[in-house]
């Protein structure tokens, strides 16, 4: 029966323990040592005629060591080096990327890694999560012979009810840390990646997803006395643009409800942009933000007078479970004829709404985003409305814009 290659190398190695029992270290031919290692650039430069059995040599060309039995050298496998990054069966895979997004839930996320090892041990793949991992992900599993990782996430809609009913904390924000792997049975090679659920990480109200809701909202008139009265409104489409043109009582104004409007799950941010108000002291009128639940019931309102002076606090708060005025959102504005109002909301964060001047104003706040109200505990939202009124005969029409917030998400933060 023929001798293996490992029994070959394990009675050489033993009979070099045997001839160095006080356990020298190894020499490089100045015979000090227990042994003899010689070093080359090559296999092809292993020395044959001269070789002894019991020779060790080191290759630098692949960094292994061999040791020769009498009739041949053999790869000893001492000298083990960490596999690297690579192109391993050139369809681009390699070393993994820094950071990764998955969209939703309906699209996992596919992640192929390769690697290679210097002395040609088959890779194997692995991998670990960051806590903040374990409310975002439904599963991750590793094809550890490929090197594919696939990261399926729970919907929007369930992690944010395990957040608001308390089952886990998402304070990554929709963000977690995956360390990719790969190891040779002795070595692993590692790297760090951000991998960041957008779908979850928060939403926007915006005309591309919700300017169909806004069009088709129910507009009614605000009948201020309760006197009667006449309005007519239009509607601007490129614009999205609910516009009140004319009103026959005083203060009578216009009260824009999309009723079918669809929220995104989670965290999500909606502005409004309430504009045309008139603020001498004859032509004055208020724009308010309105939150509405399932019911129609209003939750949420926040308004501004566009006279100076004419409401002392600057800012009106109402509803069933309106938000608290914070100090600076209660003084800072008055006499606007332009401004806007953002509202964000978190199932466990809770709700803030901003207030920013388009427009020359008095007050603090002029021209800057500034924080008015903060609710800790609110109820879901199930769409957002908007009323606005000037008096009588004022100067012009007045009008509220759905805003695209998508540059603002991260700006307008709890």
């Amino acid at each position: 029966m023929p001798v293996s290659r490992n029994r070959n190398i394990a009675t050489i190695l033993g009979r070099s323990r045997a001839s160095n029992a006080s356990n020298r270290a190894l020499a490089v031919d100045d015979g000090t040592g227990g042994g003899s290692l010689t070093v080359h650039d090559s296999i092809g430069n292993l020395p044959l005629s001269t070789a002894t059995t019991g020779s060790m040599a080191f290759v630098n060309s692949n960094s292994r060591m061999y040791v020769y039995n009498g009739t041949g050298w053999y790869s000893a496998t001492i000298v083990n080096t960490n596999p690297t990054w690579a192109d391993s069966i050139g369809s681009g895979v390699g070393e993994p990327a820094a950071s990764y997004s998955i969209d939703d839930s309906a699209t996992p996320l596919v992640v192929t890694i390769g690697a290679n090892d210097p002395e040609g041990v088959p890779i194997r793949y692995l991998g670990t999560a960051s806590d903040s991992a374990d409310p975002l992900m439904q599963s991750i599993v590793v094809d550890s012979d490929v090197g594919t990782v696939t990261f399926t996430p729970n919907s929007t809609a369930t992690v944010w009810s395990n957040v608001a009913a308390g089952l886990h904390n998402d304070s990554a924000g929709g963000v977690f840390t995956y360390t990719f792997k790969a190891t040779d049975g002795i070595n692993i090679l590692s790297k760090d990646a951000t991998i960041n659920y957008i779908g979850l990480a928060g939403g926007v109200i915006k005309p591309s997803t919700h300017g169909t809701a806004w069009q088709n909202a129910t507009v009614s008139m605000q009948d201020a006395y309760g006197d009667g009265g006449t309005f007519s409104t239009n509607y601007n489409a490129s614009a999205y643009q609910w516009n009140m043109t004319t009103h026959s009582k005083l203060f009578d104004g216009m009260l824009v409800r999309p009723t079918t409007m669809v929220v995104p799950d989670g965290e999500f941010l909606v502005v409004y942009w309430f504009k045309g108000l008139s603020g001498n002291s004859n032509h004055r009128g208020t724009g308010g933000f309105r939150v509405y639940d399932a019911n129609d019931a209003l939750l949420d309102y926040v308004a501004l007078n566009s006279r100076n002076g004419d409401n002392a606090s600057g800012v009106t708060t109402a509803g069933s479970n309106p938000g608290t005025k914070t100090t600076l959102g209660a003084t800072a504005f008055g006499g606007l004829s332009n401004f806007y109002v953002a509202y964000r909301y978190s199932p466990s964060a809770g709700t803030r709404m901003w207030v920013k001047s388009s427009g020359t104003s008095p007050g603090t706040g002029a021209n800057t985003w500034i924080h008015v109200t903060s609710n800790s505990s609110p109820t879901a939202p199930a769409y957002f409305g908007g009323s606005i009124n000037n008096r009588q005969s004022s100067s012009g029409t007045v009008s509220i814009q759905m805003i695209d917030p998508t540059d603002l998400f991260n700006t307008l933060t709890f």
